[in-house]
């Protein structure tokens, strides 16, 4: 840990600077064939290799960063062939292919053998620095889900008619999408050792004499190798009943097939019973995970002009369903026992373990249960959207036309995990305390689950001109969202949130990560009238403004763990507002107390209930096009500026209560950037 080198920094005593690599080439090509009036093939590849390299990947100490390698290529063929000037077919056999390889800094070095530490792999493959975190201290060491190795090939095949009868213009097809997935299981292989101050009083002091809190070890890898089909079949039917009325009538069927894996190494664990369920066995499928075959989704809209053509009256209302559940299974099912087990030790007064000296200590795996597996929904409902606005468009003036709508969605059956084993801690007449686990056999269980949903609701208002030298379009949007589900900031895997008392799920309610209550949004295409030389006509200026409300924020425990019924977020006892917030101190952390320990419950403060600092954008370019000699040939310059009147926009502020930068902001957005480019189209 560096010692402090910024005198003037406050909260932020520390700064490094160092180069953040991204380094890549594409190749692209494309092939388009006229085979007959009726035949048309079109042939497309793209390449991209990609190096990059963040210091900062595992700390703000940039010794922790990774270099990485990226590969992405993908291959396509579209045929459309024509049968009559009312029925034409679309055919599309296409294959993509992702490779991620990242790896950390100290990548080869196996500081686990140079400390002496017990109980993890020596395998080199896993070589890297530790990961240990100090509350109020920023995290040491390679992030711990390094070294990271995946790749993913998908094949794509549609097929789509259209048909146009009459008043009807009908569109019917289908598509399936076949994935492969591998990826080595390694999060945590080095180990993450926890220090809380629960000995010492003081986080720091319980390092140096080597007393944590709590540690996690993963004892076996396996390499995943996954397969999966998705299908969908849909009919739409564009029906124009009247020259002023348009109806819009659709369904669409999917079938996500749940992913196998093809060595067996795949395990759920099923609350029902109790137990952990293998690959195999005849009472379920080969996946572990019944299929959803009921994944109708109709559709209906209709676009009305009911007084003249200036006027149009718009609705929609459709469902939709969310298929992307690949990378949720895969973090249950394929990080199992007895594949692959995630272990977790606690502190315990008793023993005053674990230490440095003993870390993984079979007194505690004795006292406490470390192995902690992870459960997915077996019978679970295909998560779904319905979706539905209302809008009214106006054409005031030739140019001139304004928009006023009303849109809306209704999400249910969203996928969150949490820990269904949380202890139940009971005080006695006694003084001491009744724990009781559901599952006393296993320590947290991570479970996968669709139960919950979200809610959005905006008045938008679009103002938009076309003329022959000016063109603009202002757009305004009064929302607001809220969910159970979205945790954009947390340490969730990705799709998820985490929940802090399994036993009151209805806490976690509250705005989404991503809620903005105002967005205004502005764009200006004007052409300079001036006419002449040929170095002043044909100018054009382009601007963009963009004016954004704050996103939320949720306070937070730092180093909190689930596992030991800990509270992850602070009582609440005031509003948090400040008069004059400052990046210094954005909102009031005095009114976010931690919980006293031994209490044994949970904070009661909500998600997101502190809303960050507001964004502000405006950017202009001039352009022009040059004629060049050759037919067909131009010369195009263009001058950007980006946030030209250079406005400090600032990252949401320290969520963490009990860190020393609580509630500062330590970053900002980029300031004014300029960029000139000169491209030549033939």
């Amino acid at each position: 840990i560096p010692l402090p080198n910024d005198p003037q920094g406050g909260v932020f005593n520390y700064v490094a600077n160092k180069v953040d690599v991204d380094r890549f080439n594409d190749y692209v090509a494309k092939v388009d064939y006229h085979f007959s009036d009726s035949d048309n093939v079109s042939i497309r590849y793209l390449h991209n290799r990609r190096f990059v390299s963040n210091p900062f990947a595992g700390s703000i100490f940039p010794a922790f960063g990774k270099d990485g390698i990226r590969h992405f290529s993908m291959a396509g063929v579209n045929f459309t062939h024509t049968f009559s000037p009312s029925v034409i077919n679309q055919s599309m056999v296409s294959f993509s292919r992702k490779r991620t390889l990242d790896e950390s800094f100290n990548f080869g070095t196996s500081f686990v053998e140079q400390f002496g530490i017990t109980g993890i792999t020596k395998d080199p493959v896993f070589s890297g620095f530790p990961r240990i975190r100090i509350d109020g201290f920023p995290n040491t060491g390679d992030a711990n889900n390094l070294p990271l190795d995946w790749a993913e090939n998908d094949y794509h095949f549609s097929n789509t008619m259209t048909i146009i009868k009459g008043q009807h213009n009908l569109r019917l097809g289908g598509e399936m999408i076949r994935s492969q997935f591998a990826q080595l299981v390694s999060n945590n292989a080095r180990g993450v050792f926890r220090f809380r101050g629960r000995w010492t009083g003081d986080s720091f002091g319980d390092f140096l004499i080597g007393f944590l809190n709590n540690t996690n070890r993963r004892v076996r890898t396996t390499k995943n190798h996954l397969f999966s089909r998705t299908w969908a079949g849909f009919f739409q039917d564009d029906w124009k009943i009247t020259p002023n009325l348009t109806l819009n009538l659709g369904v669409r069927w999917d079938l996500f097939v749940p992913p196998i894996e093809q060595e067996g190494n795949w395990s759920n664990f099923d609350p029902d019973t109790g137990q952990i369920i293998l690959t195999g066995d005849p009472n379920f499928p080969e996946s572990l995970i019944f299929m959803d075959k009921n994944n109708f989704a109709p559709r209906l809209g209709f676009a009305w002009r009911p007084f003249s053509s200036r006027t149009v009256i718009r609705m929609g209302i459709g469902q939709f369903y969310g298929l992307s559940l690949l990378n949720p299974i895969r973090n249950s099912l394929g990080r199992n026992p007895p594949f692959t087990i995630l272990q977790t030790f606690g502190r315990s007064k008793k023993l005053k373990l674990p230490t440095w000296d003993d870390p993984f200590a079979d007194k505690i795996a004795k006292e406490q249960k470390v192995n902690n597996p992870h459960g997915y929904e077996m019978r679970a409902p295909s998560a779904n959207l319905y979706q539905y606005n209302l809008t009214i468009e106006q054409q005031f003036a030739q140019d001139l036309v304004m928009e006023l709508g009303y849109v809306g969605s209704k999400g249910t059956h969203l996928g969150r995990r949490y820990n269904i084993n949380q202890t139940i801690h009971t005080p006695l007449d006694d003084g001491s305390v009744d724990k009781f686990n559901p599952y006393p056999e296993f320590g947290g269980i991570q479970f996968y689950a669709f139960e919950a949903d979200s809610n959005y609701h905006a008045f938008q208002a679009t103002f938009r001109k076309r003329g022959r030298g000016l063109n603009y379009r202002l757009n305004y949007v009064f929302s607001k969202t809220i969910d159970d589900a979205s945790r954009l900031n947390g340490g969730a895997a990705a799709g998820v949130s985490g929940v802090q008392d399994a036993l009151n799920r209805a806490a976690e309610r509250g705005l989404s990560d991503f809620h903005r209550r105002h967005n205004l949004t502005g764009s200006i295409i004007y052409k300079l009238p001036f006419r002449g030389h040929v170095l002043t006509r044909d100018w054009q200026v382009n601007s963009i403004l963009r004016l954004y409300s704050g996103t939320p924020v949720s306070p937070e425990i730092q180093g909190a763990s689930l596992l030991l019924g800990e509270a992850t977020r602070p009582d609440r006892i005031g509003s948090g507002k400040l008069d004059n917030p400052t990046p210094e101190r954005w909102y009031n952390v005095d009114h976010f107390p931690e919980v006293p320990e031994g209490s044994f419950r949970f904070g009661n403060t909500g998600r997101n209930v502190v809303i960050g600092p507001s964004r502000k954008h405006f950017s202009v370019s001039v352009m022009r096009y040059f004629p060049m000699p050759k037919e067909g040939h131009r010369l195009q310059f263009r001058w950007e500026v980006f946030n030209v009147p250079n406005f400090t926009n600032f990252f949401p502020p320290e969520e963490r209560v009990n860190v020393k930068t609580a509630g500062a902001i330590a970053r900002a957005r980029d300031p004014r950037v300029m960029q000139v480019a000169l491209k030549y189209i033939f």
